[in-house]
């Protein structure tokens, strides 16, 4: 059987207590596992290094440092740095307050190396916070994951008011419930930013955040590696009756490529098996390797691709037109799906077709295909043109009106 396997980059939890997951790597997609507490890096003080403490390290010493960090207010993204002599690739525990989220440092320049961590504040209760930043040893999967003998600390000033709750809560979920994600854009490799969007939920939901390859989630058991990210969260309070959802991504150890975002209700608890389960909200957005802004071409046939033209909305019973270009060659057959947005469910599409990449241009090949619409609910759908044989998929989002 095949099998791609899935790094899960820069994996991490929020909670009330820090909780996180490590980078691991897992076989096949869709593997959950209960999330391990690790021992508060508050009462580890052993080997501490000050980020205060503004003296040169010595060289065979090992040592950590944080950047100065300005006031923030609840809601705010903040991005923790700071450079160290611990080699790259070694895992840090960075707790802001109550929350816990690995970082992995970075190859730098010299003997001094770097990191960089995000984090989303509006879980966080508002005062002066301390952040430590502290040297993981062990493996999780061996159960040995541990603090090591270095970390740092600093402090910071966080303003507003409290948007979460000190309880998690499990709501019954009603047919009028909703979690919509805000549009996210294209990113490079390296970036670090919220995604957010807003939920009829009440504060303290306990939702999970996925992040993964959409050619992963249509195919399942192709060959080779990609990258994702798995979290835990908490609704938050938002503007009037809305309320909001957000996640911290860093996108160091993605890969370029297109990804599929969801965020869902749960089921279990935090020392269990935790997965979702239930409502859902999702996004599309693309991880590119220059800089942002830019984007893959058709003409660039040393990756595989699938463009998708722009979809208009439709109202139930209009012809729904997918049409778009490729790099793949004609005769190259391709699988068009349509599923909700707030579904996981790849294998049961409401609509679904076959078809085959005809000759184009010099820009490209071209696809098209025109599907009914008649008995698909409104709502936002997600469009989904895959060719197995090639392992790659391209990806819309319309709206049924």
């Amino acid at each position: 059987m095949k099998h791609k396997t899935l790094i899960m980059g820069s994996m991490l939890a929020v909670g009330i207590v820090a909780v996180v997951l490590c980078v691991g790597m897992v076989t096949g997609y869709s593997v959950f596992k209960p999330l391990t507490a690790v021992t508060p890096v508050s009462n580890v003080n052993t080997g501490v290094q000050s980020a205060a403490m503004k003296s040169t390290p010595v060289d065979t010493l090992p040592y950590i440092t944080i950047d100065p960090v300005t006031d923030k207010t609840t809601g705010d993204l903040l991005i923790v740095t700071g450079s160290t002599n611990l080699p790259a690739g070694t895992q840090l525990m960075v707790q802001t307050g109550s929350f816990g989220e690995n970082a992995m440092v970075r190859n730098g320049t010299g003997d001094v190396n770097h990191y960089s961590s995000p984090i989303d504040t509006s879980i966080l209760k508002p005062g002066t916070l301390n952040i430590t930043v502290t040297q993981m040893t062990g493996d999780p999967a061996k159960g040995n994951y541990k603090p090591g003998n270095v970390k740092a600390t600093a402090s910071f000033t966080l303003k507003g008011t409290f948007l979460a709750t000190d309880t998690p809560v499990q709501p019954t979920i009603t047919a009028s419930d909703y979690i919509r994600l805000n549009a996210i854009g294209d990113r490079s490799v390296g970036d670090q930013f919220l995604i957010t969007g807003t939920t009829s939920l009440p504060v303290g939901t306990v939702v999970i955040w996925q992040v993964n390859p959409t050619s992963l989630i249509t195919d399942p058991n192709q060959t080779g590696t990609a990258t994702g990210m798995m979290a835990n969260s908490q609704v938050t309070k938002g503007e009037g009756n809305t309320n909001r959802v957000s996640f911290a991504v860093d996108t160091y150890a993605l890969q370029p490529d297109q990804y599929f975002v969801t965020v869902s209700t749960s089921i279990g608890n935090l020392s269990q098996e935790f997965k979702p389960e239930g409502l859902t909200g999702s996004a599309l957005f693309n991880i590119i390797s220059g800089a942002t802004g830019s984007s893959r071409s058709v003409n660039d046939t040393s990756v595989p691709g699938i463009f998708i033209n722009p979809v208009s909305d439709v109202t139930t019973g209009d012809p729904l037109v997918v049409s778009g270009t490729t790099n793949l060659p004609v005769g190259t057959e391709f699988k068009v799906s349509v599923i909700p947005a707030s579904s996981t469910d790849y294998n049961h599409p409401e609509l679904a077709a076959t078809i085959s990449v005809i000759k184009g241009s010099t820009t490209g090949n071209l696809f098209s295909t025109t599907l009914a619409t008649n008995g698909l609910p409104q709502g936002q759908h997600i469009i989904l043109v895959s060719a197995e044989d090639a392992s790659v998929t391209g990806s819309a989002l319309f709206n049924v009106e």
